[in-house]
C-alpha cells in the first residue's frame, strides 16, 4: 500500500460530498503477548535516565498540550515515555496505547505534517530530520532524538526493537472503498478530527462517528460512517 503526504489544514475553498454509509466494522486483530516494553537498557549503548512514566486518561494532558482530546477520539488507553543517554546524545520514546490498529493507524495519519509519511518494515511510519513514529498494531510509537549525528539511520535501529513484525496491518475499514484512489486519504474520527477540516461549527451537528477525507487536486469528498 503507498502511503501519501496528508496536509493537517486547507486554506483555499474547496468543495465537499458527503456520502452517508452503514458502518463496516473490522473485526478486531488478535495480538500476540509481545508489547513494546520501556527497559533499562536499549541495544545500541543507550541507557535510561528517567524512570518510565504513563498517563492514563485525562492525565495525557499534562503530555500533549492542546491535543489531548484527538487521542481520547481515536481510542486512547495508554501511553509511556521515557529517556535515555548515550554520551551526550539524547533520546525520547513515546509508545501510545490505542484500542485498536486503527486507531494507532488513523492518529500517525492524522498528526503527520505535510510530506513525512512513508514506512518502517512495512508499517506506516512519519519521518523528519530527527523524530520517527510507526503505527504497529495497535501502539503508535514516537522516536526522539538530539545531539545525534545520522539521526534517521539511529533511529531505524531503534525502532527495530520495539517494531512486532509478526502484525496484522490493519487499516480503518472505510478505506477498502478507495483501492484504486488518487489523491490523499485521512481518516478522522470524532468531532475535534471533523472540525479540523469543516471548521464550519465545532458542535457535533452530524452526530458524526468516523470519515474519510479524499484529496484529490483542488477537490476534497468526505465519506462519513453512521
Amino acid at each position: 500500500m503507498k502511503y501519501n503526504k496528508l496536509p493537517m489544514r486547507f486554506t483555499v475553498p474547496l468543495f465537499f460530498v458527503i456520502l452517508i454509509l452503514t458502518s463496516c466494522r473490522a473485526k478486531p486483530l488478535q495480538y500476540s503477548n509481545h508489547k513494546p516494553e520501556l527497559n533499562e537498557e536499549i541495544d545500541g549503548g543507550w541507557k535510561a535516565i528517567t524512570p518510565p512514566e504513563t498517563y492514563v486518561g485525562d492525565s495525557l494532558y499534562y503530555l500533549v498540550n492542546g491535543g489531548a482530546g484527538l487521542y481520547h477520539e481515536y481510542g486512547f488507553e495508554k501511553v509511556e515515555t521515557r529517556r535515555y543517554l548515550r554520551d551526550k546524545e539524547k533520546l525520547k520514546i513515546e509508545i501510545f496505547h490505542m484500542d485498536s490498529p486503527q486507531a494507532a493507524w488513523g492518529i500517525l495519519h492524522f498528526k503527520s505534517p505535510e510530506n513525512t509519511i512513508s514506512s518502517f518494515n512495512n508499517f506506516p511510519a512519519s519521518r523528519m530530520d530527527d523524530f520517527l513514529a510507526i503505527a504497529n498494531g495497535k501502539y503508535y510509537m514516537c522516536f526522539y532524538t538530539s545531539n545525534v549525528d545520522d539521526d534517521q539511520h539511529c533511529l531505524d535501529l531503534i525502532a527495530g526493537q520495539f517494531v512486532n513484525e509478526s502484525y496484522q496491518l490493519m487499516i480503518p475499514s472505510l478505506l477498502s472503498l478507495f483501492q484504486d484512489y488518487s489523491g490523499e486519504l485521512i481518516y478522522i474520527k470524532g468531532k475535534l478530527g471533523l472540525y479540523n477540516y469543516y471548521p464550519f461549527h465545532f458542535k457535533d451537528i452530524f452526530s458524526f462517528n468516523e470519515g474519510l477525507v479524499l484529496i484529490n487536486g483542488k477537490s476534497k469528498n468526505f465519506l462519513e460512517s453512521v
